[in-house]
């Protein structure tokens, strides 16, 4: 097994996930408060020494910050040659590399945010952690049906609420979202 992936089984083992370790335990600088520009949610990018930062934008709430430098984290575990030859990434608030950042990388493609995004949800929403909770939630929900409350969810794993979502649906697990009164106009 190699040292990336008994770091990677370590972290997973324990939710939520601390990230900003993780990320410095693999020799990668990390700025989880950073002050970005408002479009964009987070970038990795090589310094002068040849060594990777990755930043999350300040602006946005804590659990957003998390996906995003988990996906951070993704691009620079999977997609390292691609952004060698640049010096990094920058994703908006799509997770899209943005032409008009100061990193736009036109070699990173739709597939690789894809694969940056599925490598962050597998790491903060383990899937056999994820079913662990969902099925203790279920045990405790008040819905006749059983399933969980998203927001039980996605409070445990420290997530936004769409990331949770997301998890949940491809996971094929059921969730009940609270229902809200339309606003009068």
């Amino acid at each position: 097994m190699s040292e990336l992936e008994h770091l990677l089984r370590k972290y997973r083992s324990e939710y939520p996930v601390d990230i900003v370790s993780l990320i410095q335990n693999l020799g990668v600088g990390v700025e989880p408060e950073a002050d970005l520009p408002e479009k964009i949610s987070g970038q990795v990018q090589r310094q002068s020494d040849g060594t990777y930062i990755i930043r999350a934008n300040r602006r946005e709430h804590e659990y957003r910050r998390r996906f995003t430098m988990a996906h951070e984290l993704g691009h620079f575990v999977l997609h390292r040659s691609i952004l060698d030859r640049v010096g990094g990434v920058n994703d908006n608030t799509m997770y899209r590399t943005d032409i008009h950042a100061p990193l736009y990388n036109s070699h990173i493609h739709r597939v690789h945010e894809q694969q940056a995004n599925s490598f962050a949800a597998n790491l903060l929403m383990p899937e056999e952690c994820v079913r662990k909770v969902h099925l203790e939630e279920s045990g405790m929900s008040p819905l006749p049906d059983g399933s969980p409350w998203l927001a039980s969810m996605y409070r445990v794993f420290h997530v936004s609420p769409s990331a949770m979502r997301w998890r949940l649906r491809n996971l094929d697990l059921p969730f009940a979202e609270p229902v809200t009164e339309p606003v009068a106009a």
